[in-house]
């Protein structure tokens, strides 16, 4: 086995985190806000609205301020996908089949 391109890898990694990201975008529009906020008019791949909904949803559950709500979201938001980076271009990088270095 040989190890990835170190620009390869950092591609591919993206584009998983860029999937993850999806998911969690398709997961969040199923979360019901209210449908006169400024947010709820955004298509619901666009970053903001995904903070927005998922800070929404962590403010009502933890009877917390929206903006509270949001810092959470955004965090966790920033620590996901930097963990699924960081562990799927480690992870290319270590061990790529043959066929892909």
């Amino acid at each position: 086995m040989t190890t990835m391109k170190r620009a390869t890898s950092t591609l591919v990694a993206a584009v998983v985190a860029l999937l993850v990201y999806t998911g969690v975008a398709w997961f969040a529009s199923g979360i019901a806000i209210p449908p006169d906020a400024p947010t709820a008019r955004l298509p619901w791949l666009w970053p903001f609205r995904v903070v927005a909904t998922l800070g929404f949803a962590i403010a009502s559950r933890f009877h917390v301020s929206h903006l509270v709500g949001d810092y959470l979201a955004t965090t966790l938001l920033g620590l996901l996908l930097g963990a699924v980076f960081a562990v799927a271009r480690l992870a290319l990088r270590a061990g790529a089949p043959d066929g892909l270095a």
